[in-house]
């Protein structure tokens, strides 16, 4: 596909371990979905979530709302903006586990091919960032 990170960015997931991804927008409806179909599509297993813009606004629609249930079954948890990280890190489960931010405005629509070449891209800067974090603590064993 031209302009797409495939198949050379992504040839690494092949050597990655077996994370759960967990993405995270404003209401599930756009980026956290996109998001999740790149991250299947290149064989991870992935779920997407979403959070309303505002603490205790019912005027947000979140398809899938963001749950203890959902954080403490992923491994890996990426939001789309700060404003996520920082609702997503309000619960204690998240604050022992990588949280990125890929700084993705709300701007696109379901599986934009703009929003997919933008989350083939993030998702293979954060998979060599999560391989050389691993390859790290392998070089250095905690002396537990």
């Amino acid at each position: 596909m031209t302009g797409h990170c495939w198949p050379g960015e992504l040839d690494d997931v092949l050597v990655t371990p077996a994370y759960r991804w967990l993405f995270v927008c404003s209401a599930n409806l756009c980026r956290s979905p996109t998001a999740e179909y790149v991250a299947r599509k290149a064989g991870l297993l992935a779920d997407s979530c979403g959070v309303p813009r505002h603490e205790g606004s019912f005027a947000d629609v979140v398809c899938t709302p963001l749950s203890r249930a959902l954080l403490m079954w992923a491994q890996v948890i990426v939001c789309m903006e700060e404003v996520h990280v920082r609702r997503v890190k309000l619960y204690s489960i998240a604050r022992k586990k990588p949280v990125y931010c890929w700084n993705i405005p709300d701007d696109y629509n379901l599986y934009d091919p703009g929003l997919v070449r933008i989350c083939e891209n993030r998702l293979a800067d954060t998979l060599k960032l999560l391989m050389s974090s691993a390859s790290e603590t392998d070089a250095h064993p905690s002396a537990d």
